[in-house]
């Protein structure tokens, strides 16, 4: 973007036919620039248009090229041509370097045996300039960089125990069994009475590089001492799962995603999220598909014991799908029959919030959302329940609204099982559905609050849920903009999923970013908030100030706050 405070240039346009300058943008008119270096213009008009080609590329580049033909033209004559100019400069340089290598030779001569010497170190010394040049230039270049450590000393304890997961943007190149090497992210285990980096994950002898755009994975989690990372497509489109231990970095295995049996999945899906069986015998792997159809394979189910693909779900969806209930009707649970329903026959259909899912607390079903558009441009999310084993479809319902900027999570706890869909700005909204076999079905909808948009104002942005430990809090953190850019949102909510209401909303001026509590059950344990790729501690009801805890060394940001393994 230009600089607005550098007034703009005057530029002089020279007209020969008035014979004086005149204040207009350029370029120059062609009979001006052959006017000039053939000498027919003025004097003050010749110093005009001169001063200007010193500073005006494009002018001076059709002058030059004006001029070959010129001189060419001009040499046509009776006279004789004294000598070709291109040929002449061509032997003026010729002549001037072979004078140059002469007086070398005759300097080095003069030097003698110890002058020869000196002057072969003082090359070494400078090959070696240039060779320490481009070691210490060519890192930052070329985005290699190094392990994580904390920069910050003498920290405040978030636990008298236990251990923080983050990831950072750096990538670590690991190989498969075929030599293909994958890009997955560096993940650092912090102690967190200390604050200090234990370990830096996973294990490769490879030079780890920070991440440019779409490089990093597109979905990471943890199941007990196992951390699984989903790589972004490679340029060949292909993506890996990778798992490897949380202790010792060491890869488990690596998992081409194919469909069952080595079927290549086409270009245009993507796997983008990925859930965790309770036991952490699976991982289900959620694609991005650009329509739904029935029968169409959305979910890829791998087996971590061996690392193979063992199925690929493709749960359906009903022609006829419920709606909630309006306020202030009679119970469902007496009658059944006042349930509203809603025709899908006509409506497009696609995957929702990009092929997310979240897994019941016992691990026996799978949710995932739809998104539905009507012939009226009328928007819908469908939640859909389903076997975690067969893809089955169990049960549906349908949500009025736009759900461009919304989150799916699971809950944790088993014996109130519960599922949390939550839309940002303008009308952010935490949904509080049943996931247990009866479900889903709408428990709550807790208004959020947030920025006031006109109606059609739409948000992009980032949106995270987490929930605490016992599961009865839920940590929502926005940092959106209207897509006119006329509003900023930068929220923090902190909903009762019992009670459902909310007890905690800051808005910030600054990132929102990401908050985790702590899984820690000791008194006093801080919860974690990552803000601008610091990480700091702070209260578990966000009420206290943010105390940094840990920075990295070389000023890499911290991307993601994972999971807490409680000790």
């Amino acid at each position: 973007m230009a600089d607005t405070m550098t007034p703009p240039a005057r530029i002089a346009r020279v007209t020969t036919r008035r014979m004086h300058t005149q204040t207009i943008k350029c370029p120059l008119d062609p009979e001006m620039l052959v006017a000039e270096f053939a000498g027919e213009l003025p004097p003050e008009i010749a110093k005009h248009v001169r001063e200007h080609l010193l500073f005006c590329e494009t002018c001076s580049a059709r002058s030059r090229a004006l001029r070959m033909p010129y001189e060419m033209l001009s040499s046509l004559g009776t006279e004789p041509v004294p000598h070709v100019a291109d040929l002449r400069d061509s032997v003026r340089v010729h002549v001037r370097s072979r004078r140059t290598v002469q007086e070398i030779a005759r300097f080095v001569a003069r030097l003698g045996r110890f002058g020869v010497i000196v002057l072969t170190g003082l090359l070494g010394i400078a090959v070696i300039a240039l060779f320490l040049a481009i070691a210490f230039l060519y890192p930052a270049i070329a985005g290699v960089t190094s392990r994580s450590q904390n920069s910050l000393t003498d920290v405040p304890a978030a636990a008298r125990g236990g251990v923080l997961y983050a990831e950072t943007n750096k990538l670590v190149p690991i190989k498969d069994g075929t030599g293909h090497t994958w890009q997955v992210a560096e993940i650092i285990a912090v102690d967190e009475h200390t604050g200090s980096v234990l370990r830096s994950l996973p294990a490769s002898g490879e030079t780890l590089h920070v991440a440019r755009a779409n490089q990093l994975p597109v979905a990471v989690g943890m199941s007990g001492r196992r951390v699984l990372e989903m790589t972004a497509a490679a340029q060949d489109g292909r993506q890996a799962l990778v798992s490897f231990d949380a202790g010792t970095g060491k890869v488990a295995h690596i998992t081409p995603l194919t469909f069952p049996g080595g079927q290549a999945i086409p270009a245009s899906i993507n796997a983008t999220s990925l859930a965790i069986s309770p036991d952490g015998s699976a991982a289900y792997i959620g694609l991005d598909l650009p329509y739904q159809l029935n029968g169409t394979p959305s979910v890829l189910v791998v087996n971590l014991a061996s690392g193979t693909v063992t199925a690929a779900l493709a749960p359906g969806f009903d022609t006829y799908v419920p709606l909630p209930p309006p306020p202030g009707s009679l119970p469902i649970s007496a009658f059944p029959s006042a349930i509203p329903y809603m025709s899908t026959s006509n409506m497009t259909v696609s995957s929702g919030l990009h092929g997310t899912l979240a897994l019941s607390p016992d691990g026996q079903w799978l949710f995932d959302v739809l998104s539905l558009t009507d012939q009226n441009q009328q928007h819908y999310a469908l939640i859909r329940r389903f076997s975690a084993v067969t893809g089955a479809l169990a049960q549906e319902l349908a949500l009025p609204g736009d759900f461009t900027l919304a989150r799916l999570l699971g809950g944790n706890n088993s014996e109130t099982p519960q599922l949390y869909l939550v839309t940002g700005s303008p009308d952010a909204h935490c949904f509080i559905l049943d996931a247990s076999d009866q479900g889903p079905t709408l428990m709550g909808d807790v208004p959020l609050g947030g920025p006031v948009a006109l109606p059609g104002t739409s948000f992009t942005g980032s949106l995270q849920l987490t929930l605490s430990a016992p599961g009865d809090h839920l940590y929502i953190t926005q940092d959106a903009a209207s897509t006119d850019g006329e509003i900023t949102s930068h929220e923090v909510w902190v909903v009762d999923v019992h009670s459902n209401g909310v007890i905690v909303h800051h808005s910030l001026v600054t990132n929102a970013g990401m908050v985790l509590p702590n899984g820690s059950t000791q008194k006093g344990a801080r919860t974690f908030a990552l803000r601008g790729g610091v990480i700091s501690l702070t209260d578990p009801l966000l009420n206290g100030a943010l105390t940094p805890w840990l920075q990295v060394s070389d000023g890499k940001p911290v991307i993601m706050l994972i999971a807490t393994e409680a000790k």
